[in-house]
């Protein structure tokens, strides 16, 4: 069951609290709990005061001691060794607390003397009063986290003496005997029950055995409520002066839920009923409930601390048993916040509730413990106890901040919506909206995104006049804020269901362009200048971009493209003639990024000249102060804005980049010789300005690097082999992170298949996919996908080994990224070192149970294009990762998947395929011709048959209307499959193919002849360039040696099937680019196309169109004497057998090859040349040397 109130699952997970140390202690610096922290860290929120009071002091906090009492205590304790069974209880007691509240330079006591204490105390314990007892527990409690300074073997920092390093090897106290513990858990929770111990000591026992929980976790969580320091090794890299560790004596057993229970019910001034080990009753089961306000805010803040402590505990009390204590924090919050029910007046609950604040009740405080209460699953309020709840919640509503008003709303959801839905709905829809949309309008952008992150379930779609006031926060923030803070207020908005609609898009692109036609002109000077100024202000184009209004201008720009607003060509060109060059290289680097990702979501097309030119060299200019991402974001921009990015500028902004990447530390820095992962290296997306800005312009993380590979991919253009190998380098550790990820998980939890920690974020879609709300853009961090709404989660680091032995710790690629890294690198031709690629696969296998359909799909084609083979394993954990998926596959990305297993000659299994094809042709119709034929082809080279006849009409009846559209080597693969898989489509379909089949010989002929034309004119001017240099006197050789190597500079890239999952920022994912055909882009027919095109038709019973023919003809008379036997005698098999009448030349050719090297045709090879030529006799019988050529084979055949 899911909390609403808090999100926290509502379980018996440990959580940690801690409070303010005293003054002497270490300094407060802690860390969230990751099972707590949305239960109770919102109590750090600010206060709306601005100078909020402090913590009410722990009631077991003991003054610290002076300096000179430290050694006297030592003294001591030395002296006291061997007596301790003599003393007082309270005195041996009130020693042990003293202890564990001296300050972190004092020693601890040793263990001799530790167990001969715990022994004295079990002693003494069954005649304890119950008082003596929690006193007891609360100084056992503050032994076992007492702080020590300095780290274990490093001293005490600079110039610390051998004391204190032999201090710093003493890493626990001993533990206090079990027997000793369980007496004192029953001894207190006897007294609770009796209502022999006091509230007061109830509480310390409880917040004590808090601050041991924290201890013992390492961690601590925020809390009003006050109490220990920090918990842990300190702060990273913190040996040295000053620092402090916490020593970790566990304590065990744990507190039980039992006497968890009677210690809360017993700290908020309520008795348990004698012998019950629950909390059961109607809530004033002893104690009188207090009258007075002043009265009633000490309840609460006792109630409230008792709660937060309490639910910290690894058993904490939860469920029914709370019941009780609910309806009280409810009753006495109402009575200190908003008086009896007939108090009425705002200026009333106002005095009110500064008297409860006086008397240590803070409202933060009392959403503490409604939060406890809600992550503990306590039962809803009956209607009386909830309409106190709803009361006091509103009488503090202006008192508190719009993050704690969201945390007032979930509380009320939680424990009053169930039995008074009316009123919570009331207060949920009254007056907290109201409130939460008077403050959203004024609010800057850091405070509007935290607020909409804390609105509650029931604020979820957020009401009209909520999203309007955010709607209206958003406008103001145009003025004040960058496109990352903005990115984040967009990012919370939609997940509100609070995005402006279109009718403010269309106000605020109104009111834009209003302004920019109303900026006030320069002062005209005269002459020529003046006349240019007056002749510029009477123009239709509007004036520059005035200083003032440009950030907000670019602002403006960023959220409307990022909301999906198309405006107008006119408008857009207004915007664009307000950005005049110079205009340009003004704007800072985020800014100018910004710029061209709106105009080109906006769909401006900017044509050659000044501007494009201008924008092209400022973001050259800023290629110091770009971060990461934008630079990405950048070159994307540009190249979908139309601007030439030439090759040049491209290798000097990516050896800037590689020069950086190379340059830069792995996302880390170093602290007392340990590597810890830099926290705005780690962003997710949209992180914000201070994400983007943390890591410094040149800081690349590993988000960076995929997208900047990708980004690179789609601009098609080869890189450097320096770029692409410090990129590589850079990304090594975080592939071997993602293996080491998936192998922790793996081992911790065996049925997580090897998710993980690098399994995409399910928000997250694929690279090339589209977010559900369409926000996309630059002011998201640096994700593949460029989508400020797909978060990348929380991070995930992994400790390893660094190159020098040091520890590292790394951030792991996703799913998403590893596939992405792959298809990057395939599609720029580039293949890493071996072991780069063993390491790549190594981490694909271990997290392949992570990938989503359509990164499969990349990742197999990936594999095959960068020339890898993979192992059985490998393949075993692919198709296993697949078949579950295999109905969430797109029908282009199963086709991929087929064609690639097919490229690597790896068959699945047949259940595994039956399967696969059963998904394919339940969504045929989302497959195009080209997807058709590599499907078909794909069959054939799997040798995989489909014995239902009704599946391959299917694919006929979708791929008919694409035949006139086909490419002539896709329609070649197509009639040869479909010939090979042995089924014949109808008349009709035979038709368009004969009719597809002569309109593609006609594309191939006129393109061999361009592509002859274009050779020819090539060659010549070559030939020119040659002799005018021989003239010159210029070394022919040194030309000769120029061409080549400029020829080899842009190698062909023959693809096979590509998969559209990573298409978006890949380049165009065309079917069967390249396809192997014979001339560019599949458009010239090779000589075994065209025969495969020829037989094809004629197995299938369709006519061949008699050009196509005599031109197959031709090919093969002038190929078949360079052919070897086999090709030989197949090429006559296959035209026998389709009974297609060869020409004359053909056969001269044929008999020709075959007299020549008879000797080399084996016997069932001649055997099936025999009978071709036999059916060739009867096909063309005036052809003498046919039949002379049939006698001696026959006779050859004979004889041998």
């Amino acid at each position: 069951m899911i909390s609403p109130c808090t999100g926290l699952r509502c379980s018996g997970a440990t959580r940690t609290v801690t409070t303010a140390a005293w003054h002497g202690g270490p300094s407060s610096s802690s860390s969230s709990s990751a099972s707590a922290s949305a239960a109770l860290a919102a109590s750090a929120a600010p206060s709306p005061s601005p100078s909020p009071p402090p913590p009410p002091r722990r009631d077991d906090e003991l003054d610290p001691p002076v300096p000179f009492l430290r050694p006297l205590l030592s003294a001591v304790v030395a002296v006291s060794a061997g007596r301790l069974g003599s003393l007082p209880p309270a005195l041996l007691v009130w020693l042990l607390r003293l202890l564990g509240q001296l300050g972190p330079a004092a020693p601890p006591p040793g263990p001799g003397w530790l167990g001969e204490a715990y022994a004295a105390l079990a002693g003494w314990l069954p005649v304890a009063s119950p008082g003596l007892a929690a006193q007891a527990f609360v100084a056992i409690c503050g032994l076992a986290g007492k702080p020590v300074e300095g780290e274990p073997g490093s001293g005490s920092g600079s110039g610390s003496s051998a004391a204190a390093g032999q201090q710093g090897r003493l890493l626990l106290l001993p533990a206090p005997p079990r027997d000793l513990l369980t007496s004192l858990y029953g001894r207190i929770a006897d007294g609770c029950r009796r209502g022999e111990l006091e509230p007061r000591l109830a509480l310390q026992c409880l917040e004590a055995a808090a601050d041991a929980a924290a201890a013992e976790l390492g961690g601590a969580v925020p809390s009003s409520a006050g109490g220990a320091a920090a918990v842990g090794a300190g702060a990273p890299g913190s040996a040295g002066a000053g620092a402090y560790g916490r020593r970790a004596a566990v304590l065990q057993p744990l507190m039980p839920r039992d006497t968890a229970e009677a210690l809360l019910l017993r700290a908020a001034g309520l008795m348990a009923a004698s012998g019950s080990s629950g909390m059961g009753g109607s809530g004033g089961g002893g104690a009188a409930a207090p009258v007075s306000p002043s009265a009633a805010a000490a309840a609460v803040a006792a109630a409230s601390r008792g709660l937060v402590a309490a639910a910290t505990l690894a058993s904490p009390p939860g469920g029914p048993a709370l019941g009780p204590l609910a309806a009280h924090l409810a009753e006495q919050g109402a009575l200190a916040y908003a008086g009896g029910s007939h108090s009425g007046g705002s200026s009333r609950s106002d005095s009110m509730v500064a008297a409860a604040v006086a008397a240590g009740a803070r409202p933060d405080l009392y959403l503490d413990g409604l939060a406890a209460l809600c992550a503990s699953a306590a039962p809803p309020l009956q209607p009386p106890a909830a309409t106190e709840l709803l009361r006091s919640l509103e009488a503090l509503l202006p008192s508190l901040t719009p993050v704690q008003v969201c945390r007032a709303v979930a509380a009320a959801s939680w424990l009053a919506a169930p039995s008074q839905p009316d009123a919570a709905a009331a207060f949920t829809g009254g007056p907290a909206a109201a409130a939460l949309a008077a403050a959203l309008p004024g609010m800057p952008a850091p405070q509007l995104t935290e607020t909409l992150a804390a609105l509650p379930p029931a604020l979820r779609p957020a009401p009209a006049e909520l999203a309007a006031a955010a709607a209206e926060g958003l406008r103001r923030c145009l003025a004040t804020s960058d496109s990352d803070d903005l990115a984040e207020v967009l990012r919370r908005m939609q997940e509100a269901d609070a995005l402006p609609g279109y009718g403010w898009q269309g106000a605020v692109a109104a009111e834009a362009s209003r302004r920019l036609q109303e900026q006030p002109p320069r002062a005209a000077g005269s002459g020529a200048a003046g006349a240019a100024s007056a002749a510029a202000t009477s123009s239709l184009l509007p004036p520059p971009l005035s200083a003032g209004y440009r950030c907000e201008f670019v602002a403006t720009l960023y959220v409307l493209a990022a909301l999906g607003y198309r405006p107008g060509t006119n408008w857009t060109g207004v915007a664009v003639a307000a950005l005049a060059p110079a205009q340009l290289y003004a704007l800072s680097a985020g800014q100018l990024t910004s710029v061209l990702w709106a105009l080109a979501r906006f769909g401006h097309r900017a044509e050659p000249g000044p501007w494009s030119t201008a924008a092209v060299q400022a973001l050259q200019l800023q290629l110091p102060a770009l971060a990461p991402h934008q630079l990405s974001y950048g070159l994307g921009s540009l190249q979908r804005l139309g601007c030439r990015l030439a090759g040049p500028v491209l290798d000097e902004l990516l050896e800037a980049a590689a020069a950086m990447i190379s340059g830069s530390s792995s996302s880390s820095v170093t602290a007392g010789g340990v590597a810890l992962t830099e926290p705005a290296a780690m962003t997710v997306a949209g992180g914000g300005a201070g994400a983007a800005a943390a890591g410094g312009a040149g800081s690349y993380s590993a988000p960076d690097l995929v997208l900047l590979l990708m980004t690179v991919a789609r601009l098609q253009h080869v890189p450097s082999y320096a770029f692409t190998e410090a990129v590589t380098e850079r990304l090594r550790p975080h592939i071997a992170a993602a293996a080491a990820a998936a192998a922790a998980t793996s081992a911790r939890y065996p049925s997580a298949g090897g998710t993980g920690g690098s399994s995409s974020s399910s928000s997250s879609s694929g690279v090339g996919g589209s977010s559900s709300g369409g926000l996309t853009g630059p002011a998201a961090a640096p994700q593949p996908q460029p989508q400020p709404v797909a978060a990348r989660g929380a991070p995930v680091v992994v400790a390893m080994a660094g190159p020098g032995g040091e520890l590292l710790v790394v951030e792991p690629l996703t799913c998403q990224e590893l596939a992405s890294v792959g298809y990057a690198l395939a599609k720029l031709h580039s293949r890493p070192e071996s072991d780069w690629l063993s390491q790549y696969m190594e981490a694909c296998q271990a997290v392949m149970g992570g990938f989503e359909a359509d990164h499969l799909a990349s990742l197999l084609w990936a594999v095959g294009e960068l020339g890898q083979t993979p192992s059985p394993g490998w393949l075993s954990s692919f198709l296993a990762a697949a078949r579950p998926r295999l109905p969430a596959f797109a029908p282009p990305d199963l086709v991929s998947v087929l064609s690639s297993l097919a490229a690597l000659r790896a068959p699945p299994p047949a259940a595994w395929l039956g399967e696969a094809l059963t998904a394919v042709g339940a969504r045929v119709g989302g497959l195009d011709g080209a997807g058709v034929a590599a499907l078909l082809k794909a069959l054939v080279d799997l040798d995989a048959r489909v014995s239902n006849p009704e599946w391959y009409d299917a694919l006929c009846s979708q791929v008919s209307g694409f035949l006139p559209l086909l490419r002539p080597a896709e329609l070649a693969s197509l009639v040869s499959s479909l010939a090979a898989l042995g089924h014949t489509p109808g008349k009709e379909w035979l038709q368009r193919a004969s009719a597809a089949a002569l309109r593609a010989h006609a594309i191939s002929a006129a393109a061999a002849s361009a592509a002859a034309a274009a050779a020819a004119r090539q060659q010549q001017q070559q030939q020119q360039q040659q002799e005018q240099q021989q003239q010159e006197g210029g070394s022919a050789a040194a030309f000769q040696s120029q061409q080549a190597t400029a020829g080899a500079a842009s190698p062909g890239f023959a693809s096979s099937f590509l998969p559209t999952g990573l298409s978006g920022l890949g380049g165009a994912a065309s079917f069967g680019s390249g396809g192997g055909g014979g001339g560019p882009a599949g458009v010239v027919l090779s000589p075994g196309q065209l025969e495969a095109l020829v037989l094809g038709l004629a197995k299938l019973g369709a006519e061949v169109p008699a050009p196509l023919l005599q031109s197959y003809m031709a090919a093969g008379a002038a190929s078949l004497p360079q052919q070897p036997p086999d090709r030989v005698a197949a090429a006559a098999s296959a035209l026998a057998g389709a009974r297609l009448t060869p020409t004359a030349e053909w056969l001269d050719a044929l008999v020709g090859a075959v007299r020549r090297d008879v000797m080399s045709y084996t016997l069932v090879q001649l055997d099936a040349l025999s009978r071709a030529v036999a059916v060739f006799v009867e096909l063309v019988p005036e052809h003498g040397p046919t039949r002379d050529l049939l006698s001696f084979l026959r006779e050859f055949c004979l004889y041998n």
